[in-house]
């Protein structure tokens, strides 16, 4: 039998199913190259390089280039790495985004030509949860390349995300409540011992969850991007400053399915042709 969300059941008056566990099932994203910064900056050097001096290839970046299959024996980049090449060096189209959780950040970005493009993607935003203890920017471990059209890209991303379905019930009071407390909550993850700051039933169900992610994403290419704070099965909210007082921010609480069209429209926008 499934268990019930018994917050959200008491709101609306109707039994819900909670939510919480389903991230633990959701999959990982996954990439066709793993590789440390060193490599990648060591791709990028040899890209014009028909043959690669012995050093240089039989360096722990070149090793590791070689065992991606990004080189040949001799150094040179392969079909692939070159195309990662070109991607990065000339792309049509970019997309960035940004997670930001306990004073770490992560970034999954794409770079398309006109025929296909490369995805560069650090920790996913479900990966960041998990090392929320370490501090730092979570920029230390390996780059995850892929090869994809834009449409395969974008399904990626969502992955990258971690974005879960969660009830989203509407405030009863406008929330508003100091910027700084909103970046402390994203920044510093765990219980909180003082009550909600606003007495909302929104609010307070926000409030009660220990982990808030940041999630922003921009492309100059179609001129549109999002940006959306996530707490869990609690669901998901736009931040907006009030106006004339830059120190305070309303939070709006969207449905996951509205979150979702945010993401994929950073692509669609505009047209672009790749």
């Amino acid at each position: 039998m499934p268990q019930l969300d018994v917050a959200a059941s008491a709101k609306v008056g109707q039994d819900l199913e909670s939510l919480e566990r389903v991230p633990l099932h959701q999959p990982r994203p996954t990439s066709g190259w793993s590789v440390s910064d060193e490599a990648l900056q060591h791709l990028w050097s040899i890209r014009d390089r028909g043959l690669v001096a012995k050093a240089k290839r039989t360096s722990e970046a070149g090793r590791e280039l070689r065992a991606a299959g990004l080189t040949t024996a001799l150094g040179a980049l392969t079909a692939d790495g070159a195309t990662v090449a070109r991607c990065i060096g000339a792309p049509v189209a970019t997309f960035g985004v940004e997670a930001r959780h306990a004073g770490r950040t992560s970034t999954w970005g794409y770079w398309a030509d006109r025929e296909t493009g490369v995805v560069q993607a650090r920790a996913s935003v479900a990966e960041l949860l998990e090392v929320a203890t370490a501090a730092g920017p979570a920029q230390d471990g390996p780059v995850r390349l892929e090869l994809l059209p834009l449409d395969r890209a974008v399904g990626r991303l969502l992955a990258w995300t971690g974005l879960s379905p969660a009830w989203a019930v509407a405030e009863d009071e406008p929330l508003i409540l100091p910027a700084d407390v909103l970046d402390d909550r994203i920044d510093r993850p765990g219980p909180r011992s003082e009550p909600s700051p606003v007495d909302d039933w929104a609010m307070r169900r926000l409030w009660d969850r220990p982990a808030w992610t940041q999630i922003s994403g921009w492309s100059a290419t179609t001129g549109n991007g999002f940006r959306v704070v996530t707490a869990g099965d609690a669901g998901a909210f736009r931040r907006q400053p009030v106006v004339d007082r830059p120190d305070l921010v309303q939070l709006f609480p969207v449905p996951t399915g509205t979150v979702l069209q945010d993401v994929v429209a950073m692509f669609t926008e505009r047209r672009v042709d790749v």
